[in-house]
């Protein structure tokens, strides 16, 4: 919208005189349709920069989204690789010690029995029959207390199996490893004449679902 320069009344459209006090308007004035335009071009103006921002910031959530999915992607792979190492870890720690208690009685055997009489063993259990006054085949004094040291029964229990009479019956003892990795229970007679006859039974977690190998046993 337009006004005379001289009286301020509002100009018509593309008139050359006021309407008013006839004062001829002057050369470059705005005109209604001029200031249209003007207005029309700065609200295009306005739109198109309010359509440049929400493009951008569109773009600026899609871009900070796709962020948030990859770190939560790359952060799910390093805690599945740890979980992997983890569980990795336990199984190799897990067989070491069931191999350890699997060898037990074999490496006491191995240790401890000049020849094979008297034993007999495998991963879980072992038999050893001294020999007696009216028994020569069997395993001798000293391979039956090298071995009950090399199980590591304590000392009190072995006294205990010293004193034991004929009329006494089946004694049994049970002690754990110092390592907590197993227990040894053990069940023993004696004769004079038959000498000594005793079990020892593996009892370990470790155990639970173990296959030997041909090379675990010796019996």
């Amino acid at each position: 919208m337009a006004f005379c320069s001289n009286c301020g009344k509002n100009l018509e459209s593309e008139a050359m005189f006021c309407s008013s006090c006839g004062k001829a308007v002057a050369e470059g004035a705005p005109r209604p349709i001029d200031q249209a335009v003007e207005k029309s071009s700065f609200f295009n103006s306005l739109l198109s920069n309010k359509k440049r921002l929400a493009v951008l910031g569109g773009a600026l959530v899609a871009l900070i989204t796709v962020a948030s999915l990859v770190g939560g992607f790359l952060q799910n792979q390093a805690k599945a690789e740890a979980e992997r190492i983890r569980v990795e870890n336990e199984k190799a720690a897990f067989e070491e010690s069931q191999l350890l208690v699997a060898s037990v009685f074999k490496e006491a055997v191995a240790k401890c029995a000049k020849s094979t009489s008297g034993f007999d063993f495998d991963y879980d259990f072992l038999s050893l029959d001294t020999k007696g006054q009216d028994d020569y085949v069997g395993a001798s004094w000293s391979e039956f207390e090298c071995t009950v040291n090399a199980l590591g029964m304590p000392r009190a229990d072995q006294i205990r199996m010293e004193n034991t009479r004929a009329l006494d019956g089946t004694l049994d003892a049970k002690w754990d490893d110092e390592n907590g990795l197993y227990s040894i229970e053990m069940s023993w007679t004696y004769h004079p004449d038959d000498g000594v006859e005793a079990s020892f039974k593996m009892v370990s977690d470790f155990l639970k679902g173990y296959e030997p190998s041909k090379s675990d046993s010796s019996s």
